[in-house]
């Protein structure tokens, strides 16, 4: 099966490659290559340079290696003059994230939502590696510290430590297995990690709060409880214990720095194709098979989001959301907490 999935990988390689008109088509390709190790094809189809992002750490060596990959997803890219972005998610192999025989979720998967960035170079499109590298990697910190809440509840001083272990060692072990030969990223995330450790008193992690959440009806076709939500710079609320995992609806909302979730109403219509939208990821359980599936949308949905007034930094908030075209329907209210 491997070798046949090779062979199909290389020829959508060979016939897309003349398409660089279309950055989604070579956003395609670059990640196929990544997943081929194929270097002559990464480097014709990228460019790198300083990374744009004020806080990135990352550099273009840390991509991560196509054998850690389970599934690749896109979305419709975002084009606006010469710059493009095409929505990414990265499912990665259980065995690529190994963790203690005593932890929870040994085998579970991870998923990974970044952008692929792209530049227009002499009329064809490129994938700006470093502001890739360095989303992707943003993204995978984001997304295995939102897996290990739980290491975070026994105390400021075991929470800095949670964190060290998790990023020199269960994030090393992680970064490692998607990415062997990330060395210079994963220096830097060690050396985060040890100045995280010295100020734990000034920068201690402190996980969001969980309030109730009344939000049902159906993904895909499939019913969903909405039962819980949470804020951390982005609006989560979900079924069981936690969004990346069961039925759920992640929200980036991308406010300028400094605004809050509060006193606000968030409109997004189907046929707004406006570059800023808020970024939706729904999950839901397939009935067939029992897995989390995800989907990610920028456009061509409806979303009333409806915040009210903060109180003792609790809000109470609404939210319908909705996909023409497919059975996907939610309503109903939530609770958050802002942070401090």
């Amino acid at each position: 099966m491997k070798w046949i999935l090779t062979i199909i990988a290389c020829l959508t390689l060979l016939a897309c490659g003349d398409k660089s008109d279309d950055p989604g088509v070579v956003a395609e390709d670059y990640w196929a290559a990544i997943q081929q190790g194929d270097e002559a094809t990464i480097k014709r189809l990228s460019l790198t340079r300083e990374p744009s992002g004020k806080t990135a750490v990352f550099t273009s060596k840390t991509t991560i290696e196509g054998d850690k990959i389970r599934e690749i997803r896109f979305g419709d890219a975002l084009i606006d003059a010469d710059d493009a972005r095409v929505p990414t998610t990265i499912v990665t192999k259980p065995e690529s994230i190994p963790e203690p025989e005593t932890q929870p979720g040994r085998n579970e998967v991870l998923e990974i939502s970044f952008d692929t960035h792209l530049v227009k170079v002499e009329g064809e499109w490129k994938v700006d590696k470093s502001d890739t590298d360095s989303n992707m990697m943003t993204a995978a910190f984001t997304a295995a510290l939102g897996a290990m809440g739980e290491a975070f509840s026994e105390g400021i001083k075991e929470a800095a430590e949670g964190i060290g272990e998790a990023i020199s060692e269960g994030m090393g072990a992680m970064v490692e297995g998607l990415a062997e030969g990330l060395s210079e990223g994963l220096e830097i995330a060690r050396e985060g990690a040890d100045e995280i450790a010295n100020s734990v008193e000034q920068q201690a992690y402190i996980p969001p709060v969980v309030l109730p959440a009344r939000v049902s009806g159906s993904i895909r076709g499939t019913s969903v409880e909405l039962s819980s939500a949470e804020w951390s710079n982005t609006l989560s609320i979900y079924s069981g214990d936690g969004w990346g995992f069961n039925p759920s609806l992640l929200i980036f909302l991308f406010l300028p720095e400094g605004e809050v979730s509060a006193a606000r109403t968030i409109t997004v219509k189907s046929e707004d194709g406006g570059f800023n939208n808020p970024h939706v990821h729904y999950r839901w359980s397939d009935p067939a098979s029992g897995d989390i599936e995800t989907e990610v949308v920028t456009s061509g949905y409806d979303m009333v989001l409806k915040f009210g007034e903060a109180l003792d930094k609790r809000v109470s908030g609404e939210i319908q959301f909705s996909v023409p075209g497919e059975d996907t329907r939610v309503a109903g209210s939530f609770e958050i907490e802002l942070a401090e």
